[in-house]
């Protein structure tokens, strides 16, 4: 069995479509609170690309109000809950005989229904997707519990990211733990540690040097290299002879079309399957930075991508 997990906001929805074209089945998780609508376009793109599927209500933060319990017990129906099981069973029955032939003969004959010849009849319509059941669930099982102390291992997530004449800041929500100055800290995407050379407190558009921070702040650090995304496929190649651009902006202009490649012009989706080939360039002694060549390449890409012709994949 293959298992591709993607994720259903606006951002991936193109992963979304490729992912459902080579699927036989889908399973559309939806927040018990409410269904937002992008799902219902993620359900429609289900429907579009053929694949049978299920819909599981699951509830995380809304644990309490829906899910009082951690534990799952089997037991038998209790007593004052017996007349509403057998409605409640009857309606699914209605619901299913109109869409399988096999369980409609046997339900309008009056036959008995078991279990096991249920499932069969809501296996059969939802393999050709006439009929989508839908389950509850919770999500709990996979959700990280944080004690929010200082003591703890350090956990933040980096969440904005803010190009300044200082380099890339980042901002981070500390949740447990505390981030110092001069620390290594382990990025669980990439798996590299980093040091943290900077840690500042923001406010507003002044910024404030500080040693250390604990759960619960949001502060904003530099020196880190941390991505809001990734392109899937980027080639980027040196080809300039000579010191037409000084070998140390060299990164700094992969970097920019990287990001540029991150965001189409059209609609905000990552360019994939490039190549970039630097053949020439020029250099100014004094206006010249790290900065400026990374922010004039990301134009230069925009300015570019949106004369070219796309083709889908």
């Amino acid at each position: 069995v293959n298992i591709i997990d993607t994720p259903r906001h606006v951002d991936f929805t193109i992963e979304v479509e490729r992912a459902l074209r080579v699927l036989d089945g889908a399973i559309l998780v939806l927040c018990s609170v409410g269904v937002q609508s992008q799902s219902i376009t993620v359900a429609n793109e289900e429907i579009r690309g053929q694949s049978s599927g299920i819909i599981v209500r699951a509830s995380s933060n809304w644990l309490g109000r829906r899910f009082p319990s951690e534990k799952v017990v089997t037991a038998e129906v209790l007593s004052n809950m017996e007349a509403l099981v057998a409605e409640k069973r009857r309606e699914l029955i209605e619901m299913v005989f109109e869409v399988d032939d096999k369980l409609a003969e046997a339900f309008l004959a009056d036959e008995p229904i078991s279990p096991s010849d249920l499932e069969e009849a809501i296996r059969r319509p939802t393999v050709v997707r006439k009929f989508v059941p839908v389950f509850m669930g919770s999500a709990f099982k996979n959700k990280i519990s944080l004690s929010g102390s200082p003591t703890g291992p350090l956990v933040a997530l980096a969440f904005k990211l803010e190009e300044g004449r200082c380099g890339q800041l980042t901002y981070l929500r500390v949740y447990e733990g505390v981030i110092k100055k001069g620390d290594f800290i382990h990025n669980v995407n990439t798996g590299k540690k980093v040091k943290v050379p900077r840690l500042v407190w923001m406010h507003s558009n002044e910024m404030e040097d500080i040693q250390e921070a604990h759960a619960g702040r949001i502060v904003a650090v530099f020196g880190v290299d941390c991505a809001s995304g990734s392109t899937a496929k980027f080639e980027f190649e040196n080809l300039i002879v000579g010191q037409a651009i000084p070998l140390n902006f060299i990164a700094s202009i992969e970097k920019g079309f990287k990001e540029a490649a991150n965001s189409g012009s059209l609609i905000g989706y990552p360019v994939e399957y490039i190549r970039i080939a630097l053949t020439d360039g020029a250099s100014h002694a004094v206006d010249s930075s790290e900065l400026a060549f990374k922010l004039s390449l990301i134009y230069a890409f925009r300015q570019e991508i949106s004369t070219c012709m796309f083709t889908e994949t």
